[in-house]
């Protein structure tokens, strides 16, 4: 099953801090569970934030991981036994929402990341802030 991506036809640094930013102001009017955040571009990270209460970057990393092997969200390898079955015991992944492609012109630059809700969470929220971005 392939999903239907949101892509950008441009997307810089200041944009990833854009996407942050609204992550946190989501979580804090909505009162969310404390989040870890991520955006990577070209295998940088330019943005990364952990929410008070929040320590480990291990399930950024692994969803993160599952994003760049599989170029498909996390959440998409979860739902799809073919990219599943592949590396269901290697444990640099997670096979749960959370991760998302940074694709731009049509190229893949990066990755998004959230972890600390419900893994389809993780993912909705993601695909919120990106549709909001989106359409500006």
């Amino acid at each position: 099953m392939n999903e239907e991506l949101i892509t950008f036809s441009t997307f810089n640094h200041s944009d990833a801090l854009d996407f942050g930013l609204r992550v946190i102001e989501i979580a804090k009017k909505e009162k969310l569970k404390p989040l870890r955040i991520r955006v990577s571009i070209d295998g940088d990270i330019v943005f990364q934030y952990l929410m008070d209460g929040k320590t480990s970057d291990l399930w950024l990393n692994r969803k993160e991981n599952t994003v760049l092997k599989t170029k498909q969200s996390s959440m998409n390898v979860f739902n799809n036994q073919d990219f599943y079955k592949n590396i269901v015991d290697d444990e640099n992944y997670a096979i749960c929402g959370g991760g998302y492609p940074l694709i731009v012109a049509n190229e893949f630059k990066g990755v998004f990341c959230i972890s600390g809700l419900e893994h389809y969470e993780d993912h909705a929220l993601i695909v919120r802030v990106l549709k909001e971005m989106k359409n500006k």
